[in-house]
């Protein structure tokens, strides 16, 4: 079926020769031609220039790449989070600075785009892991202000990092989708599926550290792993006689984990060019994306997958933080929260996987309603369940959650992928301010209610993601896009 000709952006990015993203970038700048002659960071390069790669290695080299160094970075990252409520529990620091550092993130989203034009998607994500080491470093010594300061930099680290690394896959799935005869929105769902997988596999490195060695150090201390029978009640202590020793051990894999990362990212993220033009520098690297990011936090669209960025964040902060304290640390033993913090993270990185890729035969919104069902029914058993020592029903229902999550943490970077493709970078930045919001909100929330607060906030905030979702989906998508199986000659986006 021929497509009528069309000067859009939307439809040039159909046509079967695709222009570079960096065509695509001087397209946006109003077609004005760039005189001047570029910087270092605007030229576009590729790592392993001497090996003749086929187009579809230097696909899966970027996406793979940029996947296994984002999940090596947060992988001790991820488990100092969960070891906070437990390690630092005095004067509530470990939970206060997990509220502080989220809140520097929801600040960093309004600026991610800003520095994504200047460093380019490469060296955002570089500049963003070694921002997020620090974090790592200050856990050593942990006072206020030592954990303040570590938490803001984290903080500061996570806004253009996730929209770096969504940027970076829609951006190589655009470019490449032609050459290796797929569906763009396809491809897009597909590379964000993975990246979504790899950070939810970043809970299994750092959590299998700190469970080996959490796990060493009781054993070296005489004491069983497995309690038999358990404490009648959530009473453990264990976490206040941990020998220093071992901490220090478990920090130093952390650290370890996230310089591998930067190496890995320098090695086989390719550097697409940043963004150029004859315009003020003040104004097109702060003002124009900074103003994109508002206006974007604006539009109806965004705001309405805000409830399922919620849902996500919120969800995530809430297992790592309180429920790894109410249900693991204080009723079965700290030496358990590596492997629930496992638990969660590869349930929920197999389903952002499995389902990123069954969009291509099964409707999404089929998906979406039957795994937020699954999810009420969890979070139900929650409430109803009397808190008490039990392995089955700590690990069970995270599992489950963690399934319902993944799925859920998928779709906002999918949506925006097939509804914003050529606003990305103020589209993925706007996202991720809501994930903010969410993790705030998570670790926040326990210093002032308890458990049943933050699970019946889940459980409202799993029925208004369903509605938005459906509101959304319905009234943007067309038919291809919303049954892949239905073939049909329209291709648009309704924007």
């Amino acid at each position: 079926m021929e497509v009528s000709p069309s000067n859009s952006l939307t439809d040039i990015r159909r046509q079967s020769q695709l222009p570079t993203p960096q065509e695509l970038k001087d397209f946006i700048q109003d077609g004005r031609p760039v005189t001047r002659r570029p910087s270092v960071l605007e030229k576009q390069s590729e790592t392993f220039q001497c090996l003749s790669l086929s187009p579809k290695a230097k696909t899966y080299k970027n996406v793979l790449g940029a996947g296994l160094s984002f999940m090596l970075t947060m992988s001790g990252l991820v488990s100092l989070v969960s070891l906070q409520s437990s390690l630092n529990d005095a004067q509530g620091l470990g939970l206060a600075t997990l509220a502080i550092m989220n809140a520097s993130f929801l600040v960093s989203g309004l600026f991610a785009s800003s520095i994504i034009r200047l460093l380019g998607t490469k060296y955002s994500i570089i500049f963003a892991f070694s921002l997020s080491l620090v974090y790592s470093l200050t856990n050593f010594y942990p006072e206020w202000y030592t954990l303040v300061p570590g938490a803001l930099f984290f903080g500061f680290s996570e806004g253009p990092m996730f929209a770096a690394m969504n940027t970076h896959v829609t951006t190589i799935a655009i470019k490449y989708a032609p050459k290796l005869n797929e569906n763009p929105d396809h491809l897009i769902a597909f590379f964000n599926g993975i990246i979504t997988m790899f950070f939810k596999l970043s809970y299994l490195p750092g959590n299998l550290a700190t469970t080996a060695i959490l796990f060493s150090e009781r054993s070296s201390s005489g004491a069983d792993i497995i309690q038999s029978p358990l404490s009648p009640v959530c009473n453990n202590t264990e976490v206040e006689t941990l020998n220093p020793t071992y901490v220090y051990i478990l920090l130093s894999s952390f650290v370890t984990l996230a310089v591998s990362a930067i190496i890995i990212a320098c090695l086989f993220v390719d550097h697409p060019g940043a963004l150029r033009s004859n315009t003020p520098a003040v104004r097109f690297y702060l003002k124009d994306p900074v103003m994109a990011t508002v206006r974007m936090i604006l539009n109806w669209k965004i705001l309405s997958i805000f409830p399922m960025t919620l849902l996500s964040s919120f969800t995530a902060a809430t297992l790592n933080g309180l429920l790894t304290k109410v249900y693991v640390s204080d009723c079965i033993g700290v030496h358990w929260v590596g492997l629930f913090s496992l638990t969660y993270g590869t349930c929920s990185g197999i389903s952002a996987i499995v389902t990123g890729r069954l969009v291509k035969y099964i409707p999404q919104f089929l998906m979406v309603y039957g795994f937020s069902a699954l999810m009420i029914g969890d979070l139900l058993f929650l409430l109803l369940w009397d808190v008490s020592p039990s392995y089955l029903k700590a690990f069970l229902p995270v599992a489950v959650l963690g399934v319902c999550e993944g799925m859920w943490h998928a779709v906002p970077p999918t949506l925006v992928g097939m509804i914003f493709p050529d606003e990305k970078e103020p589209a993925y930045s706007a996202i991720r301010m809501e994930l903010a919001i969410g993790y705030t909100l998570g670790f926040a929330v326990p210093l002032f209610a308890n458990v049943y607060a933050s699970i019946w906030i889940m459980l409202c905030l799993v029925i208004s993601s369903v509605l938005c979702y459906s509101v959304l989906v319905f009234l943007t998508l067309s038919k291809d896009q919303l049954c892949p199986c239905y073939k049909s000659g329209s291709k648009k986006i309704s924007n």
